[in-house]
């Protein structure tokens, strides 16, 4: 007969037909295996303490962890309260807001309408200004000299014929004659005039109560008429007498008019 493959039983049995030291070398490396494992599982394993440590740690690990969620839960709670107050406060500014531009609006709306008047009123300024120009300003004049022979200075923005009034002033008045009575001093002042004497003219007086008498306070008279140029100042000789040294002024000044001719 051929060589036939034994069955896998039979290859099992064979193997397990193994002689009395091969048993006992399996049965020692069996043993030392279980020992080796014993060894490591006591080594490695924790004790009960242990365990009971570490649970005690993770329960407290939970409640510490409870506390800072609970702790979370109240912070968001109060920020989404301060957003509720943010979102009330920006609409409260948005309002002020809008009212301010209103505010805003309605003044710019004034102050165009001011400019507008403004500009009017500049408008109507110039106008005047301009007519202003067209008038001549009113004439000047100034005196230099002595008494009794004095120099007017005229001038006018406008030629023409002018006159003027020189007045002789006195701070204390002066007293004339006697008399007791307004007409009595101008008479006296009156007659206290040398009349013939040279460049003698046509004086008025203004005549006041002192308290206790009447007296001259100033005496004026008329040079007549004279012509001007244009913006071109003149000198005009004053000269005048019949009036006694008492009747020197303490100032004198002069008034210049335009005079029809």
């Amino acid at each position: 007969m051929g060589y036939k493959y034994a069955k896998w039983t039979d290859r099992v049995a064979d193997k397990l037909k193994m002689g009395k030291e091969n048993w006992i070398h399996v049965g020692i490396a069996v043993g030392i295996a279980v020992l080796i494992s014993a060894i490591v599982l006591i080594t490695q394993a924790p004790t009960k303490g242990e365990y009971n440590t570490d649970m005690v740690r993770i329960d407290n690990d939970l409640v510490t962890m409870g506390a800072y969620v609970a702790d979370m839960d109240t912070e968001l709670t109060d920020l989404t309260g301060d957003v509720g107050e943010l979102e009330t406060g920006a609409t409260t500014r948005q309002e002020q807001l809008d009212g301010v531009s209103n505010t805003v609006a309605l003044h710019t709306g004034s102050i165009n309408s001011t400019k507008k008047r403004v500009t009017t009123i500049e408008g109507k300024i110039t106008t005047i200004e301009d007519e202003l120009a067209t008038v001549g300003s009113p004439p000047e004049g100034y005196l230099t000299g002595t008494y009794g022979n004095y120099t007017l200075h005229a001038k006018a923005s406008d030629a023409g014929n002018f006159t003027a009034n020189i007045h002789l002033v006195y701070s204390t008045p002066i007293a004339v004659g006697n008399g007791t009575t307004y007409n009595q001093a101008v008479q006296a002042f009156c007659d206290d005039i040398d009349w013939v004497a040279a460049n003698t003219t046509k004086y008025a007086c203004t005549v006041i109560y002192t308290g206790t008498a009447w007296g001259v306070s100033q005496v004026w008279f008329n040079i007549g008429t004279f012509s001007l140029e244009e913006g071109t100042e003149k000198a005009i000789s004053i000269k005048f007498g019949g009036l006694n040294s008492t009747y020197e002024p303490d100032f004198a000044y002069v008034e210049v008019y335009p005079a029809l001719k």
